[in-house]
């Protein structure tokens, strides 16, 4: 009881009961319940009769308990935190509305879904159930963290996620969007994680800090579209790989401390400029998917499994490794190199290293002796450009195509030897070789007398053109004898041999097989003596010598062209054979120690003839044959046309098989002695010069006692060169020298 002033009483009420309007709230702030319409702006739709406020947190329950869902349909639409719950959808579809809250709690089972329009959060972002967004127009914006679970779906084919907190996706094994792109945007570090096996579809960084601000990976990072950093840096913190299907976009940052980097997927990408020695790269692209270099690439392990690797006019250097085990790694200009000074830094396994321009570099040629590049399967095709090989190409399976450009092998400039003891420079031991142009050469060998320049097996099988070169030395800076061992009998092996050795010499172990020309420009090419067998040497091209005596120890070397061929410079050879119905002329003195075969074609010499008068020893170009050089053949197809030398120091006959292209005159010298005497024959189809005729164009040349005429139409020049012994002459005639009463015949001179 209570009173008042004047004393009256007051009694307590149990019940009161209120007539009228009670004003006062009756609802939850921010409960759904869509009773009115769809729309977000509608106070009829809100559980408290009111439109939410930013600060008035939002609950968008099940669907079960409204008729109409959400749809967010104001550009200033606001709230606190807002809440989908399980089977709750909120919708924003209209690229003129937006909803900023202060944070967003997307519960298993609950979604959002954007085809046009934004919604920004202010705080974190707890995405445990569904995302639906498409439409270019479609905006999230978190400003916070962002965190997955396992239950998270991304269903996602476009629009665009601002993130500049933390992406806590560790546990978010079912982000997988396939479309859209998700922006990182933070103005400092960002920390980033997601489940190994979760995708993003386009990724960019754009930090708005400084331009080295990191985008810090706890995890993988895995793109099936492109990711793009216009400004910031990856930093992989040295474990942690980037999976790239689509193409690499960098305007300004960089990947840093990347354990690895995968370009993977299908399609034709670019990547553009990076540089970190500690990362290592994979190609692994579809069989019908490439990568094409856009900038300057810096690593640490290249690794091509498939797919097509193009560089494209840009310097690409890995510091410990190259490998190619499947798909091609295609060359077209710039630079490709491999700068570790070991053995097998630069491996093929499979695929194809294609070579159409530019330059591959295996090791520093200035400073390495052991960089080689090794290959136990795949192929190598080179067609423009250089292969540079600081020491050895070894293979011990696969097929090399040559069809343009330079394969340089042992091509340190150090003043160190190269490479160790049995490390041939140029190794294969079983394949194909397609050599139809191009030039390999073989620049230096190991030092070691057991260590060859070039050693090819029986077991590799060999097609050449006569537009493939090799080359052997390196002219005056050749410090090294060169072993040759192509030990593949019968196989056309060279096109065009070049030797180029300085003081040096290159020796062949086995027989060499000359499609094109013979060069020898420094050094000489000597058979090897060490295994009691004879080398030949079978040549379809010239043979060009710039000095005396050059090629020495080949048993035979035999012109079989499908041209004239020609030998120039003094060359002493043990036997000649010709075999080439378009002749050999000869540019120099040839000397013949053994057996000189005439099966087809001619032997153009110098003719030692004036005019139609001899000379004493006048001419140098010619073909001399030693004493106790025979000849074999000879016939009007294959003769000696011009002057042929003889030295002798017996009594045994000398057969010159002279001739003038047409008819065959051998000539037979016996010496009287054994008297060291040089000899020289040449055979003249035409009247002597001393031939005279009277007014009616009869025979009157001036004759000595004994003889009535001489025959008009051919003469020989035979003359004692040098040396003291006479010798018996024995010559041939039919019935165009000339001859018209064969039985009263005598020879006679001038």
């Amino acid at each position: 009881n209570m009173f008042n002033g004047a004393g009256t009483e007051y009694h307590r009420a149990d019940d009161i009961l209120v007539q009228g309007v009670y004003t006062g709230p009756t609802g939850t702030p921010g409960l759904w319940t869509g009773a009115s319409s769809t729309l977000w702006s509608d106070a009829g739709n809100w559980d408290d009769g009111a439109v939410p406020t930013s600060s008035i947190n939002v609950v968008i329950p099940s669907s079960a308990s409204y008729v109409n869902p959400p749809y967010v349909n104001i550009v200033g639409a606001s709230c606190g935190s807002l809440t989908v719950e399980n089977a709750g959808v909120l919708n924003i579809g209209n690229s003129s509305c937006k909803l900023t809250t202060s944070s967003i709690n997307i519960i298993d089972g609950g979604e959002l879904v954007l085809t046009a329009g934004e919604i920004e959060s202010s705080g974190k972002v707890d995405w445990d159930g569904t995302i639906s967004m498409s439409g270019s127009n479609s905006i999230l914006d978190f400003n916070s963290e962002v965190e997955l679970t396992s239950s998270s779906i991304a269903m996602i084919s476009g629009g665009t996620i601002y993130c500049s907190g933390t992406w806590d996706g560790e546990n978010g094994s079912s982000w997988s969007p396939s479309g859209g792109v998700v922006i990182m945007d933070a103005s400092s570090a960002q920390i980033f994680s997601m489940h190994n096996s979760a995708n993003f579809h386009d990724f960019t960084i754009d930090n708005q800090g400084s331009t080295t601000t990191d985008l810090d990976l706890d995890s993988h990072l895995n793109v099936d579209g492109d990711l793009t950093i216009t400004r910031g840096d990856i930093d992989g913190n040295d474990n942690n790989n980037l999976y790239l299907a689509g193409n690499l976009i960098c305007s300004s940052g960089d990947l840093d401390d990347l354990e690895e980097i995968h370009f993977d997927g299908s399609g034709d990408v670019t990547t553009t400029a990076f540089t970190d020695y500690q990362t290592d790269v994979f190609i692994s692209k579809s069989s019908a998917g490439s990568v094409t270099t856009n900038g300057n690439i810096g690593g640490n392990k290249l690794t091509v499994t498939s797919g097509t690797f193009v560089i494209d006019g840009e310097t690409i250097t890995f510091d410990y490794s190259i490998t190619i085990s499947g798909g091609s790694l295609n060359i077209i200009s710039g630079l490709l190199s491999c700068t570790n000074d070991i053995n097998s830094n630069f491996n093929i396994s499979g695929g194809t290293l294609d070579v159409d321009g530019g330059e591959v570099r295996v090791g520093d040629i200035a400073s390495d002796e052991t960089a080689d590049l090794e290959m136990s399967s795949g192929t190598i095709d080179l067609s423009g450009g250089t292969i540079n090989i600081v020491n050895e190409l070894d293979v011990s399976y696969g097929a090399i195509t040559i069809s343009g450009g330079f394969l340089n092998l042992g091509a340190s400039t150090s003043t160190n030897n190269l490479g160790s003891d049995g490390g041939h420079t140029f190794d294969m031991d079983a394949g194909t070789l397609n050599l139809s142009g191009g030039t390999l050469s073989i620049l230096r060998a190991n030092a070691s007398g057991t260590t060859e320049a070039l050693d090819i097996s029986p077991g590799v099988t060999i097609t050449s053109s006569v537009s493939f070169n090799v080359v052997v030395g390196r002219g005056a800076s050749t410090s090294e004898d060169l072993l040759l061992d192509f030990n593949i009998s019968g196989s056309e092996c060279f096109g065009n041999l070049t030797i180029d050795c300085g003081a040096f010499d290159v020796v062949s172990k086995e027989s060499l097989n000359i499609l094109g020309d013979l060069s020898i420009s420094s050094g000489e090419l000597i058979a090897f003596s060490g295994d009691g067998s004879d080398e030949n040497i079978d040549i379809q091209g010239d043979i060009i010598s710039a000095g005396t005596n050059l090629i020495s120890g080949f048993n035979d070397v035999t012109f079989e062209g499908l041209s004239s061929q020609s030998i120039s410079g003094d060359n002493t050879f043990i036997s000649l054979t010709i075999n080439n119905a378009y002749g050999l002329t000869l540019a120099g003195s040839t000397t013949l120690q053994g057996l000189l075969t005439l099966t087809s074609g001619n032997i153009i010499s110098e003719s030692d003839v004036n005019g139609n008068d001899s000379q004493t020893y006048a001419s140098t170009n010619t073909i001399t044959l030693k004493d106790g050089a025979t000849v074999t053949g000879g016939s009007a197809s294959s003769h000696v046309v011009g002057a042929i030398r003889a030295e002798s120091s017996s009594t045994t006959e000398i057969e010159f098989p002279t001739g003038d292209g047409t008819n065959y005159r051998p000539a037979y010298l016996t010496p009287s002695t054994s008297t060291a005497t040089t000899y020289t024959v040449e055979y003249v189809n035409a009247a002597h010069s001393s031939i005279a005729y009277d007014g009616n164009g009869y025979n009157n040349t001036p004759v000595g006692a004994g003889i009535d005429h001489v025959a008009m139409g051919c003469w020989w020049d035979i003359e004692k060169s040098s040396g003291g012994s006479d010798a018996y002459i024995a010559i041939t005639w039919d019935a165009n020298s000339g001859v018209d009463t064969p039985s009263d015949i005598v020879l006679s001179h001038w």
